[in-house]
């Protein structure tokens, strides 16, 4: 477990120790142990009579045939167990699941509201502790507001941290504050669940762990921005209607295409360092999403590639590398396909 933490992300621990293969075979090893043991017993205590035998006899090969199985899948699984492909695969598989969920429900399942126009007249139920939210249950704050004909807003988002007594979330007339309280689920790490922008971050620490000067694999680094560029396309691509939220007297704000750009590429652009390889990747998957149809993603993707090629202008020595850097970057290459 050490090892996969230094190679990869120690976040992503949590994704490895939830491998189902290592569990069924666990799981196989100790059924067939549980079972082995039953039969002797039954069988030495007379339990069984001799035209029984042969039962037994045919759901020990059945059990045998499942943990012959259940080895072979192990040994293969530790052949790759905490390699950083692995680990980056099941990160990846990770975010793509809370996005997709994201993409389905923008707001999980709420409306979408901006913590600027909430009424000041508004009551702010806080936090008991102090940890990151993990999980937020719509659901209920949606029945604690139709019970009494009013709204919620929620104010942070899976993924914050906050503090004792900070506001979970702001609420018109005399709703009941416990219950409001009690649909966060505050915990001590962050959760994948609902929190896309956690699994990104993840999968970008990954790639600034391979730029480290102690592993110094810029290749591994260009393969994750690979993956975070498959997992944002698709949000570009993808129009949410209105008519989707499902909790319409609650409001929730929604994540910021800004927000997830700085998550995935700003820590990989500052770590980069003289490796102009990975700057003009980076600038080529910047400049991908500057061409959607997504305009927030866009403008997003502009401003994110105006920050790397800060880093870049200050970290390589040639010239001749931050012109071609330069010429990677959105701007400059629609200008040159509009030239052409």
């Amino acid at each position: 477990q050490k090892w996969t933490s230094n190679q990869s992300s120690p976040r992503a621990q949590q994704l490895i120790e939830e491998d189902t293969v290592t569990q069924n075979a666990l799981a196989a090893f100790l059924g067939a142990f549980i079972f082995a043991l039953a039969s002797l017993i039954l069988v030495e205590v007379g339990v069984y009579e001799d035209r029984s035998i042969a039962a037994i006899f045919a759901f020990t090969l059945v059990v045998i045939v499942l943990v012959v199985v259940a080895i072979l899948r192990w040994i293969d699984q530790l052949s790759n167990l905490g390699g950083v492909a692995q680990t980056a695969s099941k990160v990846e598989a990770a975010a793509r699941k809370a996005l997709h969920r994201r993409s389905e429900l923008p707001c999980l399942g709420a409306v979408a509201c901006d913590l600027d126009a909430i009424p000041e007249s508004a009551t702010a139920v806080t936090s008991d502790r102090s940890g990151y939210v993990q999980h937020i249950d719509v659901g209920v704050l949606e029945e604690c507001a139709a019970a009494k004909d009013d709204r919620v807003w929620v104010m942070v988002l899976p993924g914050t941290f906050v503090s004792e007594n900070q506001a979970l979330a702001s609420i018109s007339g005399r709703l009941d504050e416990e219950r409001v309280r009690d649909a966060f689920l505050v915990g001590e790490e962050r959760s994948f669940d609902q929190d896309p922008r956690f699994s990104l971050q993840v999968l970008s620490e990954i790639a600034q762990r391979a730029l480290s000067p102690g592993i110094n694999d810029p290749t591994t680094a260009i393969s994750i921005m690979g993956r975070l560029l498959r997992l944002l396309l698709p949000l570009t691509a993808e129009t949410s209607s209105p008519d989707t939220a499902s909790c319409t007297r609650v409001g929730v704000p929604p994540i910021a295409a800004a927000s997830l750009l700085e998550d995935t590429f700003d820590a990989i652009a500052r770590d980069a360092g003289d490796k102009v390889e990975v700057h003009l990747f980076l600038q080529s998957a910047l400049c991908r999403l500057a061409h959607s149809q997504d305009t927030e993603m866009a403008t997003a993707a502009r401003v994110a590639s105006a920050r790397a090629r800060a880093f870049s202008d200050r970290d390589l020595a040639l010239k001749e590398d931050r012109d071609r850097v330069l010429a990677a970057a959105p701007d400059m290459a629609s200008r040159t396909s509009s030239k052409r």
